[in-house]
């Protein structure tokens, strides 16, 4: 599955594949791509938000308002006719710092930190990522091993439990079944 994202001269490829993610990001000064195992994603709890924000037209905002003030000044000295045209850019760029902000969630990963544009796309995106590591975390830990502990295996059942990868009732199974491997009695099972 591919997913794109892009504003203002930033562009994020999102290629999903059923074991691991291609993630790429390219704006006008650089870019990268990078091969991501799901397994090496982070708990969905485990990301942050953050808003990113253009400096350059806070900075060429605040320049324009200034030479604008001075102009305002001296035109209104010398013609007696104020001249607004320096302001009024000035509170163009203002407006379009505020409104061009850009929310994000980022996760950080092993290889690399992923960061996925609050768009229409950004449910999506999550929702594919984090499903197929449910899946493969299911496939890979969501048995009895049989050559631990009993007490890692329900560890081990618990942090799946804990991630949702696994529901109540297949963890009660899990550890029931743990629990016939390694001999344990019934009274010991209660967690």
């Amino acid at each position: 599955m591919l997913l794109k994202q892009k504003k203002i001269g930033c562009k994020r490829v999102f290629d999903i594949k059923d074991d691991y993610l291609i993630y790429s990001t390219e704006d006008e000064a650089s870019g990268f791509r990078k091969k991501i195992d799901f397994f090496d994603f982070p708990p969905i709890d485990e990301h942050f938000e953050y808003i990113e924000k253009n400096v350059l037209f806070l900075f060429l905002g605040g320049s324009f308002l200034g030479i604008g003030a001075i102009q305002y000044v001296i035109t209104e000295f010398f013609t007696g006719e104020p001249r607004f045209s320096m302001l009024t850019i000035g509170t163009v760029l203002f407006l379009i710092y505020f409104f061009s902000r850009t929310k994000f969630t980022a996760i950080s990963t092993t290889h690399a930190d992923i960061t996925v544009m609050k768009d229409e796309n950004h449910a999506k995106i999550l929702e594919e990522i984090y499903s197929r590591r449910a899946l493969l975390l299911r496939d890979a830990y969501a048995h009895v091993f049989g050559n631990t502990s009993f007490e890692d295996e329900v560890k081990r059942f618990e942090q799946l439990f804990g991630e949702d990868v696994i529901n109540k009732k297949e963890f009660a199974d899990l550890k029931s079944d743990a629990s016939q491997i390694y001999g344990c009695e019934k009274e010991k099972i209660i967690h």
